[in-house]
């Protein structure tokens, strides 16, 4: 029986720690790999990947509850889980909402119907919340509706087609001190 003596030299060495290396390298890829999936079909679970537009551009809502001044939570018909829509061309005040100025504005649209229109480019900010324009049935911005009773601002930032009616809804409410402008 004969044994056979590997040399051990630095090229050797060299190699096998080489070897090693791919190794590790190959089996952190595939765990990269494996995880990025789980990934995407937790995201595409959660309708954060491509299905909104499917699910919600153009399709009617009913309105729920105002939640600041830029958000508002609303329902579809194939689910139970409220939505929140955060909504174009507008930003809250930078202090606390009046309960008293919600509560009017929740029980005025509480159970009407909207219609959502998403943005071409994005359908959800860094929260989650779907960006969209919101429409009354009779095809008004919700917004407009909103920015006349003090509850919302007029975003400049935003690329909303609705910006110049926000703009002037926000001139009457503070002509006439609504909402949070009478503070």
């Amino acid at each position: 029986m004969s044994v056979s003596i590997v040399k051990w030299d630095a090229e050797t060495a060299a190699d096998r720690l080489r070897k090693r290396r791919r190794l590790r390298i190959g089996i952190a890829v595939a765990i990269g790999v494996i995880l990025l999936s789980i990934l995407g079909d937790h995201l595409r679970a959660k309708n954060w990947l491509g299905d909104d537009w499917a699910r919600f551009d153009g399709r009617q809502v009913r309105f729920v509850r105002v939640i600041d001044g830029e958000s508002i939570a609303v329902y579809e018909e194939s689910s139970d889980d409220a939505i929140t829509v955060r909504l174009f061309g507008i930003r809250p005040f930078d202090m606390p909402l009046d309960k008293g100025l919600v509560e009017r504005v929740d029980s005025e649209w509480v159970g009407k119907t909207i219609r959502l229109h998403l943005e071409a480019a994005r359908t959800r900010d860094d929260q989650g919340r779907l960006l969209a324009d919101a429409l009354t049935e009779d095809g008004k911005p919700l917004v407009v509706e909103f920015v006349p009773d003090g509850l919302s601002l007029s975003d400049r930032r935003s690329n909303s087609v609705f910006l110049a009616a926000i703009e002037r809804a926000q001139t009457q409410a503070r002509k006439r001190k609504a909402g949070m402008w009478a503070k």
